[in-house]
């Protein structure tokens, strides 16, 4: 920032270098040692900084459909985003150097599945969770559900492959990984046919997609996520915000 003074009503700015994708951008940023890799409407970039310090970018790879999460780093080299292609959800796997697309594995039947959440990175592979038919909290109202799916893709030797697919239902805040437990949670909803609207943190087994455990955190319209992000936090605790307020699910001691 400037050193000199400043009049009442003025702001003290600073001139940043900016490359212009001329495309609109609605998702976070993921950034490795090298790069930081941009998901737009239209494709999927890669840029690095030049020698000007200007933002240049190193490849644009295009993706059928409509991108609903943002960039996800995991192993082999690869950067992992979501595309509907044939009104079909899936997980793409690009490779960072060249943004090649090394496979691409659909999830959940045609036509009923969509999503705007972050893909968990479990190293190997991702975890997508279904937003389909959730845009706000009354969509899950007198018991009623959104789209059912959470699924797990794998990078294998010859492509890509759906490692699970469970039918629980985990609409709008995704699901997060820890590793050291081998679990992943998710903000979830029952159906009920007695029109209760009960949401839970559900943990799931990692590896096989099986239910281990959930808590029941609250009932009705105000218990809903809406878009909140589920984080782990250092004392293991899970923290999300809701509609009422911050809610915290721990370990019994």
């Amino acid at each position: 920032m400037s050193g000199g003074p400043r009049t009442p009503g003025s702001s003290a700015r600073s001139t940043r270098p900016v490359a212009d994708l001329g495309e609109v951008v609605r998702h976070d940023v993921a950034v490795d040692a090298a790069a930081a890799y941009v998901v737009t409407d239209e494709a999927v970039h890669r840029l690095v900084v030049g020698g000007d310090g200007v933002p240049q970018p190193t490849w644009r790879s295009e993706y059928d459909g409509v991108s609903g999460s943002a960039p996800v780093l995991v192993d082999r080299g690869t950067v992992a985003v979501t595309d509907e292609v044939d009104d079909r959800l899936g997980v793409r796997f690009l490779a960072r150097d060249d943004g090649r697309t090394v496979c691409r594995q659909s999830v959940f039947g045609k036509g009923e599945g969509a999503t705007r959440s972050t893909l968990a990175d479990l190293g190997a592979g991702v975890v997508v969770t279904n937003d389909g038919g959730y845009a706000s909290s009354r969509h899950a109202l007198l018991g009623f559900t959104a789209g059912a799916g959470v699924a797990r893709v794998d990078l294998a030797d010859d492509g890509c492959a759906l490692t699970w697919s469970t039918d629980a239902v985990s609409p709008a805040s995704g699901a997060v990984v820890s590793r050291p437990n081998g679990l992943l949670y998710a903000w979830t909803k029952r159906p009920s046919m007695t029109g209760v609207s009960a949401w839970y943190l559900t943990a799931i087994d990692a590896d096989s997609g099986r239910r281990r455990w959930e808590v029941r955190t609250g009932t009705g319209l105000l218990a809903a996520s809406d878009g909140s992000t589920l984080v782990l936090g250092r004392d293991g605790a899970a923290y999300l915000g809701t509609r009422t307020g911050l809610v915290r699910v721990s370990d019994r001691r």
